[in-house]
C-alpha cells in the first residue's frame, strides 16, 4: 500500500511534467516549423527579387539603347532609305541597295552597335515607306516582306512615344528572344520604327542555374503563360501552363501571387510566386519541404531527448523526495497504530519537526496516552470485580457445605447450623451487593469512555475534512503556480527568439549600410569617369571641326573626308548629350545612395538600442521565470504535505474506531457480570428462605 501511495504520487507528478513537455515541444515546433517556412520564404523571395532586378536592368537598358538609336542623327533620315522588298518575287539579301548612301550609314551603325552587345541577336529598321534594313546583311530576306504588315512594327505603333517590349518567343536556334522596338519621329511624324531582337538565353541560363538551398530552384513564366525556363522539365519550355494544366506550374501560375503548398513528381514542395512590376513575368521559386522542414526536425529531435533525459532526473528526484517526506512518516504512522490494535499503548513516536507530521506524531502520543490510562483503568477495575466474584463462589462453596454438613446433622443441631449459615449468607449478601456496586461504577466509566471516544472520532472527522479542504485548496494553488510557470516560460522564449532576431537584422543593417557606402563610393568612380567620357567627347568634337576646317582647305580633294568629319562631330554632339543625361542620372544616384547611407547609419544606430532594449527586457523576464518556478515548487510541497496529513488523519480514525469497538466490548462483558451477580443475590434469597425454614424445623 506504502509503495502504491509513493507510485501514484511519483506517477501524478510525472504525467503533469509529461503534459508540460508535450505542451512545450508543440509549441516549440509550431514556432520553429512556422519561423522556417517564413524564412525559406524570405529566403526565395529575395533570390526571386534580385533576378526580376537584374531583367528588369537588362530589359531597360535595351529600352535605353532603342531610344539611342531612334535618336542617331542618321536614324533620323530612315525615310530617305530606297531598299526596300515590298515588290520582290525571290528571296534577296537583307543587305542595302548600293545606291542606298543612308541604308548603308544605318546598317554600319547598328552592326556597330550589334557587335558591342552580343546578346544583341538582330537589329533593324522599318520605314512608313516600306523600307528595310538589317545589320544581318547576309540573312535571307522573303518575298514581299513588308515590316509595315509585321507585328512587331504594329505593336510599336501602338506606343509612338515610348520603347515597348514584344512577347518573347523561340528563335530559329532554339533561343528565347524578345524585340524591343522604338518608333522614329521627325517633325512630329511617325517615319519609321527601329527594333533590336535579343537573346534570352543569358536570363535563362542564370534561371536555370540558381539553386534555392539544396533542393529547391526556379521557374520563369511570360505574363501570357508561356513556360521561358524550367530547368527540372526542359519539356515544358515555351509552352503555355494550360498546355500543362493540373501540373504544380499551372496552379501557381493562377494563384498569381503569395505561396502554396504543391507536388512536384510525387515530392511535397512550398512554391513562392513574384511578379514582376515592370515587366509583369512570373517568377517562381520552389523548394522541397523536407529541406525545409529539416531544421525543425532536428529541433525537434533535441528537445525531446532532453525532455526525456529530464523526466527520468525528475522521477529520481520526486522519488527520493516522497520516501523521504511522505512514505517513510506513514510507514511510522501504520506501525504505531498496528502496535496500538494489539494493545501495546506504552509506545511513543520521536516528534523530529514542527510541521503537520510532527503535529501528527504529538497528536498519536497523546492518543496512545490517554488510551494506555484508560485500559489501565479498565484493567484494574475488572481485576477488582474478579476478586469480588471468587470471594462470592469461595462463600457460595462454603454455604453448600455448610448446608450438607446440617442436612447430615439435623438432627443434632439444626438451630446451631442455621444461626451459622445465616451469618455466612449475609457475608455473602453483602460481598455480592459491593460487587455489584463495584459493577455499576466500571460500566459508568466504560460507558464515558466511550462517549469520550466517539467524540474524538467525531473531531477527527471534522479535521479530516479540514485537511482534505486544504489539500484541495493547495493543489488548486499549486495549478495556478504551474499555469503562471508556463506563461512565464513561454513569454522569456518569446523574447529571447525576439533578441535572436534583432542581432539578426542588426547584423543585416550592418552588412547593408557597408554595401550603401561601396555603392557610393562606385556612383563617384562612374561620375568621375563619365567626366573623363565628356572630356574626350569635347576633344573629339574640337578635333571633327579641326578637320571640317582642314577638309574646306582642301577643296574637292577633302569633301569625303569633310563628310566624315561631319559624321564624327555629330556623334561627339551626341555623345556630349548623352553624357550629359548619364552625369544627370549617375548624379541622382550618388545622391540617393548618401541618402540611404545616412538612413542606414541612423537605421544601424535604432537597432542597436532595439536590441539593448530587447536583451534588457529578456533578463527582466528570466528573473520572473525564476521566481514563478520557486514559488510553483512551494505551493506543490504545501500540497504534498496536506495530502500526507489526510492520509494520516484517516488512518488515526481508524485506530479510534478500533478503540471503540474495544470500550464496548468491556461494557458488553461488565454487564454480564452484573447479570451474574443478579443471579447470585436471587439464590442467597433462596438461601435466606430454606434457613428460615431450618429454624423452623430446629425450633419444632
Amino acid at each position: 500500500m506504502n509503495r502504491s501511495i509513493k507510485l501514484k504520487i511519483v506517477a501524478g507528478l510525472l504525467a503533469v511534467a509529461t503534459l508540460m513537455m508535450v505542451g512545450i515541444v508543440t509549441t516549440v515546433s509550431i514556432t520553429v516549423s512556422n519561423q522556417s517556412v517564413r524564412t525559406s520564404m524570405g529566403a526565395m523571395k529575395g533570390e526571386l527579387g534580385q533576378v526580376d532586378t537584374a531583367i528588369s536592368l537588362f530589359l531597360e537598358e535595351s529600352k535605353k539603347n532603342a531610344n539611342m538609336l531612334a535618336s542617331f542623327p542618321v536614324t533620323q533620315r530612315i525615310d530617305e532609305i530606297t531598299t526596300s522588298h515590298v515588290g520582290t518575287t525571290a528571296k534577296r539579301k537583307a543587305q542595302p541597295d548600293p545606291d542606298d548612301p543612308v541604308g548603308q550609314a544605318v546598317v554600319d551603325i547598328f552592326s556597330a552597335v550589334q557587335k558591342a552587345h552580343p546578346a544583341y541577336v538582330e537589329v533593324f529598321v522599318g520605314t512608313e515607306k516600306g523600307g528595310f534594313v538589317s545589320a544581318l546583311v547576309e540573312s535571307d530576306m522573303p518575298a514581299g516582306y513588308d515590316p509595315r504588315a509585321r507585328p512587331w512594327y504594329k505593336e510599336a505603333m501602338q506606343t509612338p512615344d515610348a520603347a515597348a517590349v514584344s512577347k518573347a518567343y523561340r528563335s530559329t536556334t532554339g533561343e528565347a528572344v524578345t524585340s524591343v522596338m522604338r518608333v522614329v519621329k521627325r517633325g512630329g511624324k511617325v517615319i519609321g520604327c527601329v527594333g533590336v531582337d535579343i537573346s534570352l538565353k543569358e536570363l535563362t541560363d542564370i534561371v536555370q542555374a540558381i539553386r534555392l538551398g539544396d533542393t529547391g530552384y526556379m521557374v520563369l513564366i511570360q505574363d501570357d503563360g508561356v513556360i521561358l525556363a524550367d530547368p527540372r522539365h526542359p519539356d515544358y519550355n515555351f509552352k503555355t501552363v494550360g498546355e500543362v494544366a493540373g501540373t504544380h506550374l499551372d496552379l501557381l501560375f493562377r494563384k498569381g501571387e503569395g505561396d502554396a503548398t504543391v507536388m512536384v513528381d510525387g515530392k511535397e514542395y512550398l512554391g513562392v510566386i513574384l511578379t514582376s512590376p515592370d515587366t509583369k513575368w512570373k517568377l517562381v521559386g520552389l523548394k522541397e519541404q523536407t529541406e525545409i522542414m529539416a531544421p525543425v526536425y532536428e529541433t525537434l529531435t533535441r528537445l525531446i531527448l532532453i525532455g526525456f533525459v529530464s523526466l527520468l532526473i525528475m522521477a529520481l528526484f520526486i522519488w527520493i523526495f516522497v520516501e523521504r517526506t511522505t512514505a517513510r512518516p506513514l510507514r511510522t504512522v501504520v506501525g504505531f497504530l498496528n502496535d496500538i490494535a494489539a494493545g501495546r499503548y506504552d509506545r511513543k513516536l520521536a516528534v523530529v519537526s514542527q510541521d503537520e507530521v510532527g503535529q501528527i506524531f504529538t497528536s498519536l502520543n497523546s492518543t496512545a496516552q490517554k488510551l494506555d490510562e484508560n485500559m489501565r483503568e479498565i484493567t484494574r477495575k475488572t481485576e477488582e470485580a474478579e476478586e469480588k466474584a471468587r470471594v462470592a463462589v469461595d462463600a457460595t462453596a462454603q454455604a453448600r457445605q455448610a448446608l450438607d454438613q446440617a442436612q447430615r446433622a439435623r438432627a443434632e443441631g439444626l438451630l446451631h447450623a442455621a444461626t451459622q449459615l445465616e451469618a455466612v449468607v449475609a457475608a455473602i449478601s453483602h460481598a455480592t451487593k459491593e460487587i455489584s456496586s463495584k459493577t455499576d461504577r466500571i460500566r459508568s466509566g466504560t460507558e464515558t469512555q466511550r462517549d469520550r471516544i466517539q467524540t474524538t472520532a467525531t473531531a477527527m472527522e471534522e479535521m479530516n475534512a479540514t485537511v482534505l479542504e486544504v489539500a484541495q485548496n493547495a493543489g488548486n494553488a499549486a495549478d495556478q503556480g504551474s499555469s503562471v510557470r508556463d506563461k512565464a516560460q513561454e513569454g522569456a522564449r518569446v523574447v529571447d527568439q525576439s533578441i535572436k532576431a534583432m542581432n539578426s537584422t542588426q547584423q543585416q543593417a550592418e552588412a547593408l549600410n557597408a554595401d550603401m557606402a561601396q555603392l557610393d563610393e562606385q556612383a563617384k568612380a562612374i561620375g568621375n569617369i563619365m567626366t573623363v567620357i565628356s572630356d574626350i567627347a569635347d576633344q573629339t568634337n574640337l578635333l571633327a571641326l579641326n578637320a571640317a576646317i582642314e577638309a574646306a582647305r582642301a577643296g574637292e580633294a577633302g569633301r569625303g573626308f569633310a563628310v566624315v568629319a561631319d559624321e564624327v562631330r555629330k556623334l561627339a554632339e551626341k555623345t556630349m548629350h548623352a553624357t550629359q543625361e548619364v552625369g544627370a542620372s549617375i548624379q541622382s544616384i550618388q545622391k540617393v545612395a548618401a541618402n540611404n547611407v545616412a538612413a542606414m547609419k541612423s537605421a544601424v544606430k535604432d537597432l542597436e538600442r532595439a536590441t539593448e532594449l530587447a536583451n534588457t527586457s529578456g533578463e527582466a523576464l528570466t528573473e520572473i521565470v525564476k521566481g514563478t518556478v520557486d514559488s510553483a515548487g512551494q505551493i506543490q510541497s504545501i500540497a504534498t504535505a496536506a495530502e500526507e496529513q489526510s492520509a494520516a488523519s484517516e488512518e488515526i480514525t481508524s485506530a479510534i474506531e478500533e478503540i471503540n469497538t474495544i470500550a464496548m466490548e468491556t461494557a458488553s462483558n461488565v454487564e454480564e457480570t452484573t447479570d451474574a451477580l443478579r443471579d447470585l443475590s436471587a439464590q442467597t434469597g433462596e438461601l435466606t428462605a430454606l434457613i428460615r425454614e431450618l429454624k423452623r424445623e430446629g425450633g419444632k
